[in-house]
């Protein structure tokens, strides 16, 4: 008969394990959708007399601060559940070092850069972003790409500032909209797939959520009637520090299901005559954990004996500025300007999610 304690032999592997290429900001929202999207900077909003397509917008990053890197690229996830057409801007895309952290960000544009600091121009000219279609859950990909003309490095003294100026999209409409935060609920990403119980049709499948008080998972298609157990882990890609993840449970009789996550703790809960079970965690949302990730997955024996696993969940804890940590961005913005940027615009404390590609 087969345990789960099977899942904790060590198996001595030597792999190399490939250099990260690619960040996301906030680091929480990593394969975790926040909740909220907005067209800035990539919309534009239209009406408001933007018949163009013009559109100004300064983002400040406080996650950038302390972080030497040369970045080659930014992109961009779009709403998961929209489908968009093709679209170009005529822009141009700076980088440099901010004068203030995001709390502290102007609305007059010039004074948000460090007076002294660096600044790049990195893209100029028709920036194409591609057609994309639904996800069939999110977070969606970071599928709206900006590919650099010239690096930027960032020597990591200042919060990173990046600034977008579009005089132009073909087509002006529909609006699109990029996700951005801060939302009050985050779905935790899938990382993976589950594989079915014996005899089953459908994979183990995780679902989850996480708000400013509770964390929500959900198991659906489990062996019926039994007991299944939620692993909680970290957010590290190895398993014990040494093994990459995911590791293929072939080695305990399992060959299609996968150990997604790193365990520290575990939880057995009785599933219901479907399969189905669910855990709801209450907490009190702090500094501590605001915007920190955490990673679980279910895993069961089901009436063969095999060892069969649902998808990992990558979850983040909501920012909350009043009990958690703030929303490490924020932007100032105009549109509908004609073909001189103004000098100021409107402030936002909130930001897109970035992916930046080094």
């Amino acid at each position: 008969m087969k345990t789960l304690s099977a899942l904790g032999v060590a198996v001595a592997l030597s792999a190399a394990v490939s250099a990260q290429t690619t960040s996301v900001s906030p680091s929480g929202l990593t394969n975790t959708y926040g909740g909220i999207n907005n067209s800035i900077p990539w919309g534009p909003f239209v009406p408001s007399g933007n018949t163009t397509g013009e559109i100004m917008c300064q983002q400040i990053d406080n996650e950038m601060l302390g972080r030497t890197v040369a970045i080659t690229g930014l992109a961009f996830r779009h709403q998961y559940s929209a489908t968009h057409a093709a679209k170009a801007y005529a822009t141009t895309l700076t980088l440099g070092d901010a004068a203030t952290p995001a709390a502290g960000i102007s609305a007059t544009f010039a004074s948000n850069w460090k007076v002294g600091g660096a600044q790049t121009v990195v893209f100029a000219g028709t920036l194409n972003f591609p057609a994309v279609t639904p996800y069939a859950r999110p977070p969606a990909a970071f599928d709206a790409p900006v590919v650099f003309q010239t690096p930027y490095f960032h020597a990591g003294t200042d919060p990173l500032l990046w600034e977008v100026v579009t005089l132009s999209s073909t087509p002006v409409t529909p609006t699109y909209f990029y996700e951005r935060g801060p939302g009050t609920t985050h779905t935790a990403g899938a990382l993976g797939g589950g594989c079915p119980i014996t005899g089953g049709a459908n994979p183990l499948n995780a679902t989850g959520t996480a708000t400013a008080t509770t964390m929500l998972n959900t198991l659906t298609n489990g062996p019926a009637s039994s007991t299944a157990i939620l692993l909680f882990g970290d957010s590290s890609d190895l398993l014990a520090g040494a093994i990459p993840l995911p590791f293929n449970l072939g080695l305990v009789g399992s060959p299609g299901c996968w150990l997604e996550i790193n365990p520290f703790a575990d939880v057995a809960l009785a599933t219901n005559a479907t399969g189905g079970a669910s855990l709801s965690l209450t907490y009190t949302l702090s500094p501590a954990i605001s915007g920190q990730r955490l990673r679980t997955q279910w895993v069961a024996v089901d009436a063969s004996f095999a060892i069969v696993t649902s998808n990992g969940l990558d979850h983040s804890f909501p920012y909350n500025a009043t009990t958690g940590t703030p929303w490490p961005l924020a932007r100032v913005y105009a549109n509908g300007f004609g073909a001189t940027p103004p000098a100021s615009g409107s402030i936002q404390v909130n930001g897109l999610v970035t992916q930046y590609r080094h």
